[in-house]
């Protein structure tokens, strides 16, 4: 998509934005913009956004002309929402809830778009000057699929490969591993069968002990777990050893007959006959939460959205329910259009669509996100001439394929609503499941007539990779690390007073800053690289790498300088502008921004490479800054200061003083965001450790206890499956970030107060520094 094109979708989107609000408006009795705002000053109490929010600005952005904040977005949402559709005033709706769920949807898609309209390359692009603001993007959005694809595969042949034969009844389910290293298949005669789609040959025994017949079966994202589901049981197993792992998952009455992990592995979905879903942790195999209820009857599919935001399920009542995964709530009212049980749901890899499959012989598709319609974005999908079983897409989302109760699998274009081809024959009798390979050139099904078909798509797809599975002892450390029980690999011989350690962005090199300036070590030999880093004064308080590792930023009493790490030189002039020590220091993701703290509170903002203040500092706090990060996005900065306040800058408006988070009761020493954005954690000098919702500024659940003493530091793996908080208790602790929970025993720094800790890259080490040496565990 070229500058133009991306402009010109970004200009119609804010103008789509626009006359959403206009709409929303006129629903409310067409409240004037001084009635708004005055409204909004007196029912959100929030003098910040309403400033922002002036007459003129409101004009602008209710015509689509101008780009606003979330926050400002999201007050003048609930600013309009406290009156009801008769005009009278009411109650605003909550931050958190979810009927603002669609127009912070639209705002990140937007802001998506208008970062890509700003940011693509043009044949000069022009140079950043000293003084201007500079903003940092909000996340992409789901890009858009090209509507070639669809049209692509349309072309593409699909013919039987292998039939796999050795089951004693009915196959039930299918599912292949992340990797495509293997395929699994469940049986009506209780087994579980593994086999290599490459050759269509068994690998290793079937899975055995199962109570009743394999109704369901699924790969956790990373590929270390098979989940399985029986009778009220789930089971989960080690696919490369063939044995089960953790305890049997109960509390279901009856058959199971959908499981699902969520994308990031740490939640285990399960339904069945008894007509609910129950979320599990599958490291503990313990219930997370209580039952989702609601349906009537039995709930035959379960399935996660792209992001793990949303959950939905279908069932015998016919209808289809969207559920919101952090709050455990239905979001929205249920999605109705099926006359007969809803069989199965999948929803699109963007997220954007959700697919359902029905006994009603259709195939319908929907918008998970719109609160409103809660119908079918079409007309139904026909073609089968009895109940459709499975429905789902293919990793590029260009296709969507479908299995029934008159023995085909058919093809669809989910753009354009058309069958592809012919139907798939082959199977006597139901077909009951179909799946994608991960690469999309090979579909599995599973049929009554005891076999599992491959089937090959000869043109329009990328040629099949073969998996190049980790060592086995890379296997066994990467177990361990995720369960809380590392391996001490030893420490760095480093004589000298640590203040902390951070990793290179390509894991290879660990650099250590202390009172004789910054070592650099060989992450695998543990051996220094070259001479130390040292100025004039050799302290070094704070240290980051840039993005792409060819900048190292070290901060001091002689303030900030910055450090080609291969050539070992510095690079520019020294960053000045700064009263007094700088102690905290952080990149954005992007690398385009360098931010800086330190006694003074105030924060600075320099383009690294010029050496130049960005902006005006973003102030707030009195006395020092103690801590500073980017959310992953870059679209906010989170301050934490000796003054007892944290604070989340949004970068969109950076000269602001930022929000302050209500932690005034107690000093707050490290900040983090957790990968994916959706948490903000803060460790505290009360010994506690507390998680926020970034949006809606709320602390979750309650705060983590189990430290003796201040908390010196929270970081999170880069996979987002644990963090780590460091103590002056010694110890170093390793949480769920999901389940709140501690994961493993802490680690010791060997009775010295812990003021440090970092992650590798890849999530596989873990670097503990007390004031004189640096712990490696793995």
């Amino acid at each position: 998509m070229t500058q133009e094109t991306a402009h010109i979708t970004y200009e119609k989107k804010l103008q789509q934005l626009g006359q959403g609000l206009t709409g929303l408006r006129s629903e409310r009795g067409a409240p004037s913009f001084d009635r708004i705002r005055a409204r909004g000053l007196k029912v959100l109490q929030d003098t910040a956004a309403t400033s922002a929010c002036s007459k003129g600005t409101m004009s602008k952005v209710f015509a689509g002309e101008q780009f606003i904040s979330l926050d400002k977005l999201i007050w003048l949402v609930r600013a309009v929402m406290s009156w009801d559709e008769y005009g009278e005033e009411c109650a605003p709706p909550d931050r958190r809830a979810l009927e603002l769920t669609p127009w912070r949807s639209r705002w990140q898609a937007l802001n998506a778009l208008r970062t890509g309209a700003r940011r693509r390359p043009t044949a000069a692009a022009p140079s950043r000057t000293a003084g201007t603001t500079s903003t940092t993007p909000a996340p992409a959005g789901p890009a858009p699929r090209p509507l070639a694809v669809a049209g692509a595969r349309a072309a593409a042949a699909t013919h039987v490969r292998f039939t796999l034969a050795g089951h004693t009844g009915p196959v039930m389910s299918v599912a292949f591993s992340p990797s495509g290293r293997f395929l699994a298949t469940a049986g009506d005669d209780r087994t579980v069968r593994l086999w290599d789609p490459a050759t269509s040959t068994p690998v290793g025994d079937p899975l055995t002990g199962h109570d009743g017949p394999v109704t369901s079966l699924v790969f956790s994202p990373d590929g270390r777990f098979l989940a399985t589901g029986t009778s009220g049981i789930v089971r989960l197993w080690d696919p490369v050893t063939r044995v089960p792992v953790g305890d049997r998952l109960t509390g279901h009455a009856g058959a199971l007959y959908s499981v699902t992990f969520s994308p990031d592995g740490r939640l285990l979905a399960t339904s069945g006959k008894d007509g609910t879903i129950q979320l599990w942790d599958p490291a503990t195999s313990a219930p997370v939460g209580d039952r989702l209820t609601g349906h009537a009857g039995a709930l035959y599919s379960v399935a996660f959205s792209p992001d793990g935001r949303l959950l939905a399920a279908t069932g015998r009542d016919t209808t289809v329910r969207v559920w919101d995964v952090v709050a455990r709530t239905p979001l929205g009212k249920p999605l109705r259009g099926h006359t007969g049980p809803v069989t199965s749901v999948m929803f699109s890899p963007d997220g954007r669509s959700l697919a359902t499959a029905s006994n009603d012989g259709t195939v319908r598709l929907w918008d998970p996100w719109d609160l409103t319609a809660r119908t079918p974005t079409s007309d139904p999908l026909t073609g089968h001439t009895g109940s459709v079983y499975s429905v789902v897409f293919s990793p590029d989302g260009g296709l969507l394929a479908t299995s029934g109760k008159d023995g085909t699998v058919r093809l669809w274009d989910p753009l354009a609503r058309t069958a592809i081809g012919d139907p798939l024959t082959g199977h006597k009798g139901r077909v009951w499941s179909v799946r994608f390979s991960p690469d999309g050139s090979l579909l599995a099904t599973a049929g009554e007539d005891k076999t599992a078909r491959l089937w090959e798509r000869t043109s329009g797809t990328a040629p099949r990779r073969q998996p190049v599975p980790l060592p086995l002892a890379a296997r066994a450390v990467l177990y361990g690390m995720q369960r809380g029980r590392p391996l001490e690999l030893g420490h760095l011989h480093d004589s000298d007073s640590v203040h902390t350690a951070v990793f290179s962005p390509d894991g290879r090199v660990l650099a250590t800053a202390g009172h004789e300036g910054v070592r650099m070590w060989d992450s695998v030999t543990r051996t220094v690289i070259g001479a130390p880093l040292t100025g004039r004064n050799g302290l070094v308080a704070a240290l980051a790498f840039s993005p792409d590792g060819r900048v190292l930023a070290t901060a001091g009493h002689e303030g900030v300088r910055m450090w080609d790490p291969v050539t070992r030189t510095v690079i520019g002039a020294p960053l000045t502008g700064r009263n007094g020590p700088v102690a905290a220091l952080a990149f954005s993701p992007d690398g385009r921004l360098l931010a800086t703290a330190g006694h003074d509170g105030a924060v600075y903002l320099w383009d690294p490479l010029t050496s130049a203040p960005i902006g005006r500092p973003l102030t707030g706090h009195r006395g020092r800054a103690r801590s500073l990060t980017f959310s992953p996005d870059g679209s906010l900065l989170a301050t934490a200061g000796a003054d007892g306040t944290t604070r989340l800058h949004d970068m969109a408006a950076p000269t602001s003083t930022g929000r302050p988070l209500p932690t005034r009761d107690w000093l707050v020493a490290s900040v983090a965001f957790s990968p994916d954005g959706r948490l903000f954690a803060t460790a505290g000098e009360d010994g506690t450790v507390r998680l926020w919702d970034p949006v809606t500024h709320t602390p979750i659940g309650d705060p983590l206890t189990g430290h003796k003493g201040r908390v010196r530091a929270v970081v999170f793996s880069p996979d987002g499956r644990l963090f780590a908080t460091a103590g002056e208790d010694g110890t170093v602790r390793l949480w769920d970030p999901v389940t709140r929970t501690p994961i493993g025993d802490p680690l010791t720094g060997r009775d010295e107060a812990v003021v440090s800790v970092s992650i590798s890259p890849d999530s596989s080490v873990l670097a503990l520094v007390t004031r004189r040496q640096v712990r490696l565990y793995a």
